[in-house]
C-alpha cells in the first residue's frame, strides 16, 4: 500500500462554521472564565500548554455568538449578574442586589477592529503585571510585557511579566494570546500582540 502523503495531510484545510463564540464558565463562586474563540474551537485542548492547571470545568453559564447583533442577556451567577451585549461585544459583572457602593464589579469591552479589549480600572490602585516594575500602582503606566533586565535592574530586579491585574474587588488574568497593557487612561486597554485564536 502506498504510504499517506504527509504534505497533503498537513495542508488539509479545516472547515466548519464561521464566526466567533462567547463562552462564560463559572469556575468558582467569585471566578469566571470568559472565552472568545472561533465557533467549534476546542479551547481546553488548544491551550493545554501547562500555563494553567488542568481541570474539568462545569457547564457553561452562558454561550452565544459574539460577532452578531442580539438582545442583551443577563445570567445569574450567585450574588452577581453577568450582563452580555453584542455589536460591540461587552461583558459586565454586577452585584445582583443593589449596594450603597457602585454595583459594577468589572466590564470588558471587545473591539477586534481596533485590536483591543477595554476594562475598568476604578478609583483605587491597580496592582500586578509581574515583578521588575515601578511604580507599585500600575495606573498611569504602559507595559509592553517584555521579559528581561529592564530599567533599574539593581533596584527593581529582572522583569518577569505576568498578565494578571488586581483592583478593588476585581482581578483579571489574560491567558492567551500575549499582549501589552495601557493603563494611562480612565479605562485599561489590553492589546494582543499576535494573531489570536481565542481571548
Amino acid at each position: 500500500a502506498k504510504p499517506p502523503d504527509k504534505q497533503a495531510s498537513a495542508s488539509r484545510i479545516r472547515t466548519g462554521l464561521a464566526g466567533m463564540e462567547l463562552t462564560v464558565v463559572a469556575v468558582r463562586p467569585r471566578m469566571l472564565r470568559i472565552t472568545v474563540a472561533a465557533i467549534d474551537e476546542t479551547v481546553d485542548t488548544y491551550y493545554d500548554d501547562g500555563s494553567l492547571m488542568p481541570r474539568q470545568y462545569s457547564g457553561a453559564l452562558h454561550t452565544q455568538r459574539a460577532d452578531q447583533p442580539g438582545q442583551p442577556v443577563d445570567a445569574v451567577w450567585g450574588e452577581y449578574t453577568v450582563h452580555v451585549e453584542t455589536a460591540p461585544l461587552r461583558v459586565s459583572v454586577r452585584h445582583s442586589q443593589p449596594h450603597s457602593k457602585r454595583d459594577l464589579v468589572q466590564e470588558l469591552a471587545f473591539h477586534p477592529e481596533a485590536n483591543q479589549v477595554l476594562f475598568q480600572c476604578g478609583d483605587a490602585p491597580v496592582y500586578g503585571l509581574g515583578p521588575g516594575t515601578h511604580p507599585l500602582d500600575r495606573r498611569g503606566t504602559k507595559d509592553t510585557m517584555r521579559n528581561g533586565a529592564g530599567d533599574d535592574l539593581r533596584i527593581f530586579g529582572a522583569r518577569n511579566p505576568i498578565p494578571w491585574l488586581m483592583g478593588k474587588g476585581w482581578g483579571l488574568y489574560f491567558h492567551l494570546p500575549t499582549g501589552q497593557f495601557d493603563l494611562s487612561g480612565d479605562a485599561g486597554v489590553w492589546r494582543p500582540s499576535d494573531v489570536a485564536r481565542a481571548q
